[in-house]
This record gives structure tokens, sequence and C-alpha cells, in this order.
């Protein structure tokens, strides 16, 4: 396959003591990238299972960072991405790549996915990202991959199960975007930072991840409606397939990922809706956001650990 630049797509792998899913992941990989010109990055963060080593002798084509400490998954995207050019620094410089590709260890990508998208990418040029359609290894569909804004509203029927009472309404049910089949191609308000495509050109534009605001969970949320409020549409494009094995470091310290989630959700309401509501409304939403959040947090004690929460769901 022939792209726009000279250097075509960069792909960005953050890692944190996830070995065991590397190689199925880098392997899908290898062969999703075949005709594509490429370049593939692993960022380690800080992990203690030898990863970075582990990748230099079977994978000796991934560049590998190695960062000095866990600085979530912002932090260490940003690392590969100013590596990459795509510092405030660079924004007047021209993008090396057509596109720059967010992906997780925990994710195995179909060998047509990345054309897929690529190819959709190449043809509509008012298209500032897209996301796959995310299958999990029971063959159910990772709600996240089509995410709606989390505006008040949306979070309060989400989080109050509300919006199961009709599950592909427009309006209820627009946090997982419950009007768009799972194979369709539609505009969403963001896809999932676990595989994210971004146009290089409107990276520039928008720039690095919020790594100030968020440590894990909402980055990808915040940086999709980032992009949209420049312009660009942000797709979900459900004929391309990925797997995702979706909590396979989070599961290990699930009850830390559920404060991190919440803690996401009371940072992304303050950076984008808090200045338009009173202060009364937004103390009631931070007080809801967090007892619920400690609700969950002790109910996932009772659970067994193969069934514990990864973030906001169980799944």
């Amino acid at each position: 396959m022939v792209l726009p630049l000279n250097r075509g797509l960069a792909v960005i792998i953050l890692n944190h003591n996830n070995v065991e899913y590397l190689p199925a992941c880098l392997q899908h990989l290898q062969a999703a990238l075949a005709g594509i010109r490429h370049e593939v990055w692993l960022v380690d963060n800080a992990s203690s299972d030898g990863a970075p080593d582990f990748v230099r002798a079977r994978f000796p084509a991934v560049q590998v960072i190695e960062a000095p400490f866990n600085g979530g998954f912002s932090a260490g995207n940003n690392l590969a991405l100013v590596r990459l050019g795509y510092g405030p620094e660079d924004r007047e410089r021209p993008s090396d790549f057509f596109c720059v590709l967010f992906l997780n260890p925990d994710t195995e990508v179909d060998r047509t996915a990345l054309l897929r998208m690529l190819l959709y990418m190449d043809a509509h040029p008012e298209v500032g990202v897209v996301g796959p359609c995310m299958i999990r290894p029971e063959g159910t569909l990772d709600r996240g991959c089509k995410r709606g804004e989390p505006t008040p509203l949306t979070s309060f029927l989400h989080l109050t199960g509300l919006s199961r009472i009709l599950p592909h309404s427009r309006l209820l049910a627009r946090y997982h975007m419950g009007h768009v089949p799972a194979s369709a191609t539609a505009d969403v308000d963001s896809v999932m930072g676990a595989c994210q495509l971004m146009r290089g050109r409107a990276l520039k534009q928008v720039g690095l991840l919020d790594e100030t605001t968020f440590f894990m969970y909402g980055e990808d949320l915040d940086h999709c409606i980032r992009f949209r409020r420049l312009g660009w549409r942000v797709v979900y494009l459900g004929a391309a397939r990925v797997l995702h094995h979706k909590g396979a470091a989070t599961r290990k310290r699930s009850g830390q990922m559920i404060v991190e989630f919440h803690r996401a959700m009371v940072a992304f309401h303050r950076k984008h809706y808090a200045a338009t509501l009173p202060t009364f409304l937004n103390l009631v939403i931070y007080a809801s956001v967090w007892l619920l959040g400690w609700i969950k947090y002790v109910l996932n004690l009772l659970r067994p650990p193969a069934r514990r929460y990864v973030g906001s769901a169980r799944h």
C-alpha cells in the first residue's frame, strides 16, 4: 500500500507489566502491517516483568523507549509522540507520518483492520480520528470503542443504570452510543485509546495528550473532544476488527483502577463542564461520583479475582 507521506504509519504501544500479551500483539501487528510503510515504538512504563529486553530480543525492529517511572497512559504515549516530532515545538513542522496509531499490548489486530482504517482515513480528509470495532475474547462488543461525550446528563443516565431501559436509545444510551450498530460506520464523540488511529496533520494541530489532568482513563475522551472542537471528525469503523483482552494489567490492581477511573471522571467534569454549572451542582456531582466509586470498590472486594471490575465495569 502506498501512503501519501514518506514514512506512512507510526504505531505506539504503551506497556506496563503486560509481557505475556506482547508476543500475540506484535505478531498480529506484523501481519496487519504487511505492505504498509511503518515504524513501531514500544514505550515501557517502568515494568518489572522484563518487557523491554524481551521485545528487543524477539522483535528487534521495534524501537523501545524505557520510561524511568510509570507516569500513566498520557505521559507514556507522549514520550513517543515527542520523539516522533509531535511535541509543542514541532507544531509548525509538517508531519512525517500520514497517521499515528495508539495500540494497547492486550490487543490483537485483525489482518485487514489497519488497511481498512488507513484507506478510510485517506478517502475522507476531514476525518481526524478512526477507531475500530473492539471485540472481547468471548465474542462480545467492548462497548467503550464507540463513546458519547460524558456530559453530566449522559454520565448520570449511565451510572444510575437508566440507560439499560432503552439500550439503543440515542438519548438514554448515548454513553456507549447504543444507537450505533456494531457493524456500522458512524461519527461518534470518542473512540477507545486502546486502538486509536489519528491523522498526523490533525495531531500536529491538536497536540499531545493531557498528562497534567489524566493519569489513566479519560485521556482518550479528552483527546477526541479536542479533535472535534477543532473541526475534525471522529469515526467508528465497524468493518475493522480488533480483539481486546481488556484489563490485562489493570485487573491485577483492580481496586486502584476503580479509584483512578472515578478520579478521571471528576477531573474530566472539572476540565470541561464545571465552569458552566453552579458551584452547588458541581459539588453534588463530585460527591455522587465518589460515592458510586466507593460502593463499587467495596463490592469489588467481594468478587473472585477473575470477575473483578476493570475501571468502570467488571468487563
